[in-house]
């Protein structure tokens, strides 16, 4: 069945998961983060780069239900504790990339952060 991720609802920094089941609709609400200040949806990324995506749709197969025009999804995350700044990029194809921004370029794809952990 398709599921829908809405990002920053019902509040900042949490992430409704929504579904139908049996004809109800039915949601989920995640925290981003245990500590609210530690990580937080970018709604500005740096870079230049097109504003984030409010919501990731995803089909009943899991694939990304494209957007039109984009096929890919994008979200921004800031971990507030050292400033590391990431992008996840989710293809309809199904695949996930993840950048980092390095200052002055999102580089990428991320296959390990050799910085130290939280």
């Amino acid at each position: 069945q398709q599921v829908t991720a809405t990002f920053n609802q019902p509040a900042a920094n949490q992430l409704t998961i929504a579904w139908t089941e049996n004809g109800v609709g039915r949601s989920l609400v995640h925290h981003l983060s245990s500590d609210p200040a530690r990580v937080s949806f970018d709604p500005a990324p740096p870079g230049g780069v097109a504003a984030p995506d409010n919501s990731f749709v995803f089909t009943d197969l899991g694939f990304i239900q494209p957007i039109v025009g984009n096929p890919t999804s994008n979200i921004y995350i800031v971990d507030n504790r050292n400033g590391r700044r990431f992008n996840i990029t989710a293809t309809i194809g199904g695949g996930i990339i993840e950048r980092q921004w390095d200052g002055a370029a999102w580089n990428g794809p991320v296959l390990s952060d050799p910085s130290p952990g939280p």
